[in-house]
């Protein structure tokens, strides 16, 4: 822990309170501490200040209220698992979007499975595995869509 050091050695003690306070095992009786230090000398207030200066300037917060604040990292590994995420979310998207229309077939058979399928007009149709079929009946046409497989 800091204490009180000769003058040449005032920054690094500043230093190494900053680290201290900003490592997130900071009791209140630390911060309590540093804030003596500081008051000992216009000399240690001094290389506190410049302490905190320097640790606001590599990118770390600054000590506020006698509370020492740790910011919150900006992982890359969020970044990443966020990346992933919405590729996965897109992937499956897209294949959805694309089996879609086999998901609405009105008859269609499992890999393996084959079916005979009688329509509303009395024809037969063979569904062969992993097979999909849509039939659409009206008084002028009849319209059979093979969606996926063999028919």
């Amino acid at each position: 822990m800091p204490s009180p050091q000769p003058i040449c050695n005032l920054s690094d003690d500043a230093l190494d309170w900053q680290v201290l306070l900003h490592s997130g095992h900071a009791s209140p009786a630390d911060r309590e501490r540093y804030q003596r230090w500081c008051q000992l000398s216009p000399a240690h207030a001094e290389a506190g200040r410049e302490a905190e200066g320097l640790w606001e300037e590599i990118g770390h917060a600054p000590i506020s209220q006698g509370q020492a604040t740790v910011p919150e990292p900006r992982s890359k590994r969020r970044w990443a698992m966020s990346i992933a995420a919405s590729l996965v979310l897109l992937i499956v998207g897209y294949s959805g979007w694309q089996q879609m229309p086999v998901w609405l077939a009105d008859y269609r058979t499992a890999i393996g499975e084959q079916q005979r399928v009688t329509l509303a007009d009395g024809s037969q149709v063979t569904l062969n595995s992993a097979s999909a079929l849509s039939v659409a009946f009206s008084a002028r046409e009849r319209r059979v869509r093979l969606q996926a497989g063999e028919a």
